[in-house]
């Protein structure tokens, strides 16, 4: 019986290696729709792979490929020449791409989205640029809705609006609210957030009474599920529960036809 030897061994984990490292490298590509970007990741990850990751254990892999061919041991040499071809191949390949893009999200799951993360950031610059240029007496404060969908059910990986409002004490047992002032709409993740004025300046809708705190996920996990398609229901009892709260901006109609359906 022929013994597998450990230099065997450790070229068929290097090219497995390999294999792995490029693969995750490729799979942020499989996102992009502008070809230009598309080349000019290939060209990144090209050097990226020869000089800092895939490089080395690829060059780990052909030592131990030739030590293994010359030690014949247990696995034929053929096919140890042939893994480290393959492996560098189909670690770039579309299908490992999509498998390493879907393990990234199995092990991120809970963890914030960095691209979720600068969404909300630029939101929030974006409505503070166009609250600036809008007029305001005193007293009046800026106010975003949570991030809402065009239609429910929300689409998978659709568009995200959020509506500007504000609002100012009225007594000490009340808040007035003005109108949706501005529209801002994000198409997809990381793009830039796109404020469509609705209103140069603040006109009252009235005044409700002060609700208590309450416990509410961040915003960037509701963005998240929007994202997702809000497949648990998340979302949408996020969002009934700041109706319940804010009544007035709620039910303004341009506002309304964006909340999930009344039960």
């Amino acid at each position: 019986m022929t013994h597998v030897g450990w230099v065997d061994v450790l070229a068929l984990a290097l090219g497995l290696a390999v294999c792995i490292v490029l693969a995750f490298l490729v799979s942020p590509l499989a996102t992009q729709s502008d070809p230009d970007m598309v080349w000019e990741g290939r060209v990144a990850v090209g050097f990226a792979a020869a000089l800092v990751y895939v490089g080395p254990l690829w060059l780990g892999q052909a030592a131990s490929t030739l030590f293994a061919a010359l030690a014949d041991g247990g696995i034929w040499p053929g096919w140890l020449w042939g893994w480290l071809v393959v492996a560098p191949l189909f670690g770039a390949s579309p299908p490992a791409a999509a498998l390493a893009r879907r393990s990234s999200r199995i092990f991120r799951r809970g963890a914030p989205d960095p691209d979720l993360h600068l969404s909300g950031a630029a939101v929030q610059q974006a409505s503070n640029f166009a609250w600036a240029d809008t007029t305001a007496e005193p007293g009046w404060e800026l106010r975003r809705t949570p991030p809402l969908p065009l239609e429910w059910p929300p689409t998978r990986g659709g568009t995200a609006v959020w509506f500007c409002y504000a609002e100012r004490p009225a007594t000490p047992e009340t808040v007035e609210v003005a109108g949706p002032w501005a529209r801002i709409v994000v198409t997809d993740r990381g793009a830039v957030p796109i404020v469509e004025r609705l209103s140069d300046a603040v006109e009252s809708l009235g005044a409700h009474s002060i609700q208590p705190a309450a416990a509410h996920l961040k915003r960037q996990v509701l963005l998240m599920e929007l994202r997702g398609g809000d497949s648990d229901g998340v979302l949408a009892r996020a969002l009934n529960d700041w109706r319940a709260r804010n009544a007035l901006i709620a039910a303004h109609s341009t506002v309304a036809q964006h909340l999930p359906p009344l039960v």
